[in-house]
């Protein structure tokens, strides 16, 4: 690939290992966070803690593709809510860490009884 920049890219592969992780990178990318909402900790509050999770997200992907990482910018920002960034976390904490999903959103009782794991 001949792109100069990662934010050449639309929506590159990202992959997420830690779900404190991608649910702070989805609470932080929402338009409005609902106050009610339970984050596994405070780092979806300090961006440069976001980026961070970002970048270690795609660090697979910028080195495979020889892609220096990006400054945290706000074009940065703009890339990262364009391309969907919130969606591809939440899908991952959906699939894969429920338990902590359904903590940051409040979601009481067991997630199998409401449906939360019957996704597939």
């Amino acid at each position: 690939m001949n792109a100069m920049s990662l934010l050449d890219f639309g929506s590159p592969n990202f992959n997420f290992t830690n779900c404190s992780s991608a649910v702070s990178i989805w609470l932080y990318l929402q338009p409005v966070v609902d106050t009610d909402m339970i984050a596994p900790n405070d780092d979806y509050r300090d961006p440069h803690k976001i980026y961070e999770y970002i970048i270690e997200g795609l660090d697979g992907y910028l080195q495979h593709n020889s892609i220096q990482k990006p400054p945290m910018t706000d074009e940065f920002w703009a890339w990262a809510r364009r391309g969907g960034l919130d969606q591809t976390a939440a899908e991952y904490a959906y699939e894969t860490c429920v338990q902590t999903l359904c903590r940051a959103v409040g979601w009481k009782g067991n997630p199998d009884m409401v449906g939360i794991g019957s996704h597939t």
